[in-house]
């Protein structure tokens, strides 16, 4: 369900193929009594295409945990088989900064999750799940390895963003230089670059403004000559409401600005409509603005 507090997180992280049995008692905990368990789980298997005279108890457990914790079960396959990395989640409202052991530090945006390969002896590696600003410490000898699921960014040191889903991978440089790995072919990218790569492998860069680009890890919200219907959408997701523009018309009207995270619905919204020459109203959970 995605609601794993942080211990949580890193509680299931901790489990290898030696503790299936343990993990799976806490799953039958979970599991005691629902009349979906058994179908779920026929369900799971059937996707993985494996015969029930298999394994089972190990194939489920794997299975619950990739449904406990999303896609993250791949990234620890990738790390690492063994008990060798921890996680990071950020359950709060605000962001939250993470020093790893070389002295990077990453800004985690909300519901975003880091897991991080404990031995940074060798390639730093780790796996993004969500939003993240990183600022990474040179170090020519240990390349730095953001892993996502549509691809890798690799570096040296360097700051820039990722945003990683199961449908693209995002990444917009800062500074330095950063390159994009999919497969056999690797792109690199400059400052003010952003480069977004699909799921399929298709890849898309474009110049941006990154002040605008990386201002939610300031608990800011910036926009120039940006439409409308962005800019409400940014607030949307920020503030988890539903926000209409009722005209189309208005939808492109570009606006210039910047708002604290923190700010209310109604201040931002009172101040676009001010801008805009328009008015806003609530109407059941959704606000409207014509």
């Amino acid at each position: 369900m995605g609601n794993l507090t942080e211990e949580e997180q890193s509680e299931l992280a901790s489990f290898d193929r030696e503790d299936q049995y343990a993990l799976e008692g806490k799953l039958d905990n979970l599991t005691k009594g629902s009349a979906n368990a058994s179908k779920m789980q026929n369900k799971v298997l059937s996707k993985i295409g494996k015969k029930r005279s298999l394994d089972l108890n190990w194939i489920w457990t794997v299975a619950a945990s990739m449904l406990l914790i999303g896609g993250l079960w791949n990234a620890f396959l990738r790390i690492n088989s063994k008990k060798e990395f921890q996680s990071y989640a950020n359950n709060s409202a605000t962001v939250k900064e993470i020093v790893l052991q070389d002295n990077s530090i990453v800004t985690l945006n909300k519901a975003a999750v880091l897991v991080v390969k404990s031995d940074f002896s060798g390639i730093r590696k780790v796996y993004l799940k969500g939003e993240a600003m990183f600022k990474v410490t040179h170090d020519s000898k240990r390349p730095f390895v953001v892993m996502g699921d549509c691809g890798d960014i690799k570096v040296l040191g360097t700051t820039f963003v990722v945003d990683n889903n199961e449908a693209q991978l995002e990444a917009t440089l800062v500074e330095g230089s950063i390159a994009l790995q999919v497969d056999e072919k690797q792109q690199l990218i400059k400052p003010n670059q952003q480069v977004v790569v699909n799921n399929s492998g298709k890849m898309v860069i474009s110049n941006v403004n990154v002040a605008l680009r990386t201002s939610w890890s300031e608990g800011k919200i910036r926009f120039h000559e940006e439409r409308l219907s962005s800019v409400v959408k940014r607030i949307a997701t920020e503030k988890g409401v539903e926000i209409m523009v009722k005209e189309s018309r208005l939808r492109d009207r570009r606006v210039s600005g910047v708002f604290n995270v923190t700010d209310s619905v109604e201040s931002m919204l009172y101040a676009l409509t001010k801008v805009t020459k328009t008015n806003y109203k609530k109407e059941g959970e959704m606000f409207v603005i014509e």
